[in-house]
Formats: structure tokens, sequence, C-alpha cells
């Protein structure tokens, strides 16, 4: 199977008060990135020559378009053409200078971080972008999308404190207003320790909404998409004539895909059937002044271990677990594996037929509970 390419570019301009994910702000990289896009270079070219080629590729970080356009046309150059190539961006850091993005090819669909449209919730998650940033991000990439016909999606984020449901549902209601996205991403916010967000609900200046409230917020969100004619197709995925996001289903179906950058993770196929588990240790300068290939730790995955990720990824889309696939994969039937522990589940989690085993939406909003459960068989 051909594999999908993550490139990950931890640049930043500034972190988000909300935000773990390793990034450096732009006094740390400034000087470093042309050493970094090189690494990277390279590191493709070698991929790709040992794969033939890659089914979707997806630039993500940290911010990619902190970049110049040309770097990153450079690494997409390299690693060619692919079913679906991504982009992440600001709303922010979308300037002309990106239009050749497009306008080449190189680029068939951009994922936004709007995260909210309104000026206060930006402020709480740290945002870089005020409202008006945001709203000219949104304009300019419409504008394209008319001219070049590429897929879109935005990121929102719900749940987040002194929000309230009516905020939430008024954030979607104005970017359909304003764009005819066909995919967005809607996450509810989770309070990572040691971030300034974290921060600042321990020292009690803000209140996180309760697990009840949440499910409130949740269920009106995905009810108002779906009369909007999106598919809740993942548990923070929805998408329009099923414009689904490929690269995404390679990580949902626990295919391969090579991660390359700092603190890229990858899942790579082993020539006896099972996978590996690979990732880069290395903060950007160090990867910058690495030779290829270096800084990357290889996890050999149990048949156990990587069923467990199976399960994991799998029944976080409205498919499920295909029983023909975890077969033909694990050499055992689902039910044969899992049957007693899903006559423990609450038959309201999920749909279970001789061909597939699924989450509800009821399912979705309790997935860790219905992963703990079904472990158990591992």
């Amino acid at each position: 199977m051909v594999p999908a390419l993550y490139l990950h570019f931890p640049f930043c301009t500034a972190s988000c008060a909300y935000c773990a994910f390793y990034s450096e702000p732009i006094t740390h990289w400034k000087g470093i990135w042309p050493a970094y896009v090189e690494r990277m270079r390279k590191e493709i070219r070698k991929a790709r020559e040992k794969y033939g080629g890659f089914d979707t590729i997806f630039l993500g970080g940290g911010n990619p378009c902190s970049l110049p356009p040309q770097a990153l046309a450079t690494l997409l150059e390299e690693a060619g053409g692919s079913r679906e190539t991504t982009v992440e961006m600001n709303p922010e850091s979308l300037t002309d200078a990106y239009e050749p993005l497009f306008g080449e090819g190189l680029v068939n669909r951009v994922s936004m971080g709007v995260q909210s449209l309104d000026e206060r919730t930006l402020r709480t998650l740290g945002r870089a972008s005020t409202r008006s940033q945001t709203l000219e991000g949104i304009s300019r990439l419409s504008h394209f999308q008319e001219t070049y016909h590429f897929a879109i999606n935005f990121d929102l984020i719900a749940c987040v404190p002194g929000q309230t449901i009516a905020d939430s549902v008024e954030d979607v209601r104005q970017l359909l207003s304003l764009s005819d996205p066909d995919h967005l991403s809607l996450y509810c916010l989770t309070l990572e320790p040691d971030t300034a967000l974290a921060r600042r609900v321990e020292k009690g200046q803000l209140r996180m909404i309760g697990e009840d409230e949440q499910a409130d917020y949740l269920y009106t969100l995905w009810d108002y998409l779906k009369e909007h004619r999106y598919e809740h197709y993942e548990v923070s995925n929805f998408a329009k004539d099923g414009s689904y996001c490929l690269h995404n289903l390679h990580y949902w179906h626990l295919d391969p895909y090579v991660g390359l950058g700092s603190h890229a993770a990858g899942r790579e196929p082993r020539r006896d059937g099972g996978m590996d588990a690979t990732e880069n240790s290395q903060d950007l300068r160090q990867y910058a002044a690495g030779v290829e290939e270096s800084g990357y730790a290889i996890e050999h995955l149990t048949r156990e271990e990587e069923c467990e990720e199976y399960l994991l990824a799998g029944l976080r889309i409205v498919w499920g677990i295909d029983k023909a696939r975890f077969r033909s994969r694990f050499g055992r039937s689902f039910d044969s594996v899992f049957s007693k522990q899903v006559a423990e589940i609450d038959r309201n989690l999920f749909v279970d037929d001789p061909r597939h085993f699924a989450l509800t939406e009821k399912g979705m909003m309790v997935l860790d509970h219905v992963l703990l459960c079904l472990a158990q068989a591992l």
C-alpha cells in the first residue's frame, strides 16, 4: 500500500494558550528554517524512492505558512503529486504570496485554523489573529478557492471558558455565511497540563465547562451541522457530499504513513506484515543541524499494541471496525476476540452487525470508556 506523507513544521509566531504541541516562536527559528527545509527535502526524496510516491500529503504544525511559499513549494515538488495535498495555515498568515501554491496545482486542500470568530474567545485561546484578521483570511481563502477550486476545511474549538452554546452556534453560523467549506473540524477544548490556559484555570481566573455541559454543547452543534448537510463521519470531523479528509483516513484505518520533521510521528509497514511506530525526538535546531534520517526512534509494535491502536483509530469513524478487514489483518475474528466485552457495553453506545462494529453518536461521546472495555480482551 502506498503510504501517506506527513511533514511537521513546529514554527509559530506565538504559542496559543491551549496548545501543548511542540512548536517554537519565530525568535528561535528565524535563521534556522532553511537548513530545516533542506534536510526535510532530502528525507522526502529518500522516502519517495523507497515507496514510489505518496497517496496523500499533509503539511502540519505549528503553522507551515510561517515559512515562505517557495520553501513549501520546494518540498511539495520533491514529494511529487498525490490524490490530496493539504496545507494547514492560520488566517493571518495567508497572503497573496501563497497563491502560486494553488495556481501551480501543488496544493488542492487547505485546512485553516479559525477556532472562533468571537474576539473574546480568541483572546482566551491566546490566538495570534484578531477577529478582523480572521475574517480577512477567510475572505482571501474563499477568493483563491473560487479561482482554483480546491477543497477547504476550517477548524473550530467549542467549550471554551466564558463561551455559551449560543456563542458556539453563532461561530458556525457566521463561518458558513462567509464561506462554503466542504469539511469542518469541530473540537472540544481539552485542558492540557503546563499550558498558559491551564495555569489560568488553576489560579481560578477561568472555569472549564463541565462534562455534562460539554455534551450539551456538542450535541447542539452536531445537530446544527447535520441540518446544514454536514455528515458527522468522525468524532470531530464533518464532511459535505462525501468530501472526507483522505489523509486522516490513513490514520483512522491505521494505514501506513511516513512522518518527517522534528517531533513527527509515523506508522510504517514491516516485512513480516506488522507495523513500526516512528518518531523524531529532535527539537527543530537539532533536526536542522542533523543528517537525514537521524533522530528517528523506531518501536516494533506487538500485534496486541497494533490491535489496540487499530481500535482507537477505527472507532473514531462512523463506519467503525470492518470485521473482514480485522480478520485479514489480525488473523482472528472481531467477534471471537471481543464478544464478551461487547456484551457488557450499553447497547445504546454501538451498532453491531455481521460486517461492522461501530459507535453511535452517544458512543462517540464516551469513546474512552468503550475502548477501556474492549481493551480488556487484549
